[in-house]
């Protein structure tokens, strides 16, 4: 295989073809930001958008420039990665126990008394940024930050800052309320997630199922989803039924995640979602995710966002509305929830059997986890 450092040459990836089978695919409204900055734009397309967010909560977002090139040469550093011998790839842990919440982490946990542990790997990238200079890489990981790194920033400017700009003005506030807690060059739990679901047999999807990660909502704010054809990705709607998100060339699919639920209680759907079962004729295939997930800069207070619209609704009080202007010195911060939520989800040794919907909650935050 060779060294690996800035000359190694990662073989190119090319994505599985997409399933035949007639799934009963979610219909998403799909958002062009291409012309974001021209005028009246941003207004139609918060138009557009507001009832997706409150309603639906998943969408998609095209126009934004960054080339599926780029995309797929994303997807191949992920999976030279997970191609590496495991006593390599374990060389940086995540460790969440220690509140560390990017590097490697290895498919340990059991699902339950299945016999058969999760198989399901991670990457999280953090940004780079001066305060997080501390943070170790791996070396095939660190070999090609040069390109990562500008990847997940592009991200950030092109997709996650309009966004956060739409959600303002259809919560009346001003465009900068949201981006001014986003800082890029602000620590923050940001991480841009490399995912392998490699193929397994049936009788590990049917212990999955009964084990495993359930229906649930992201820690995020908003969460991105580059396309990948294999399909796993299913919605719970409004109705209570299970939809599949389908990829879409060349767009990234979106969802709202807690963080933004909680600060605008609720309005903002974040919608439960699950990896299910692949179609038969994609079982044989890897699943290779590239996911960024954007949240609030660390010190950032999770409270009601100060919005005329949600006061107008009676989604929250005039006495919420101050709070969000002056926040008390005793508030969850976005850094705290999330090592909170991350260690509750992620820190454990086994799945335990899933006995119905429940919650979790942090200082009075609540959120939804392993709804069936």
């Amino acid at each position: 295989m060779g060294s690996i450092g800035p000359t190694y040459e990662i073989p190119p990836y090319e994505r599985p073809p997409p399933t035949k089978e007639n799934l009963d695919w979610a219909p998403l409204v799909t958002i062009d930001v291409s012309h974001f900055d021209e005028p009246g734009e941003k207004q139609r397309l918060a138009a557009q958008l507001e009832d997706t967010i409150c309603n639906v909560g998943f969408w998609i977002v095209t126009g934004h420039g960054i080339p599926d090139e780029e995309v797929k040469r994303m997807l191949a550093i992920g999976n030279a990665f997970f191609k590496l011998p495991m006593e390599e790839k374990v060389k940086v842990p995540i460790d969440l126990g220690n509140d560390l919440n990017w590097g490697y982490r290895e498919p340990t946990r059991a699902l339950g008394d299945s016999g058969w542990k999760e198989s399901v790997e991670t990457y999280e990238l953090h940004k780079d940024i001066p305060a997080l200079n501390d943070v170790k890489d791996a070396d095939l990981i660190k070999a090609y930050k040069s390109e990562w790194a500008p990847f997940m920033k592009k991200m950030y400017e092109r997709i996650a800052r309009p966004l956060y700009i739409l959600i303002a003005i259809i919560l009346e506030l001003p465009e900068d309320y949201f981006t001014s807690r986003i800082e890029w060059q602000k620590r923050s739990e940001c991480w841009l997630r490399f995912m392998l679901h490699p193929p397994r047999p049936d009788d590990y999807y049917e212990a999955s199922r009964k084990f495993g990660i359930s229906g649930h909502s992201d820690q995020s704010s908003i969460t991105m989803l580059w396309p990948q054809n294999v399909a796993a990705l299913q919605m719970l709607t409004q109705g209570g039924e299970w939809k599949w998100v389908k990829p879409v060339p060349g767009g990234v699919t979106i969802n709202a995640g807690e963080l933004m639920s909680h600060v605008t209680k609720g309005y903002v759907k974040a919608t439960v979602h699950r990896v299910y079962t692949p179609p038969k004729d994609q079982r044989d295939c890897d699943r290779l995710g590239l996911i960024y997930f954007s949240l609030f800069n660390d010190d950032t207070k999770i409270l009601p966002a100060p919005s005329p619209k949600l006061l107008r609704l009676g989604l929250m009080t005039e006495e919420e509305m101050e709070r969000g202007k002056n926040p008390p010195p005793v508030t969850p911060t976005s850094v705290e929830y999330t090592r909170s939520r991350m260690r509750s989800r992620h820190h454990i040794k086994e799945f335990k059997q899933r006995d119905g919907n429940h919650s979790y909650v942090y200082k009075g935050l609540e959120a939804k986890s392993n709804y069936d």
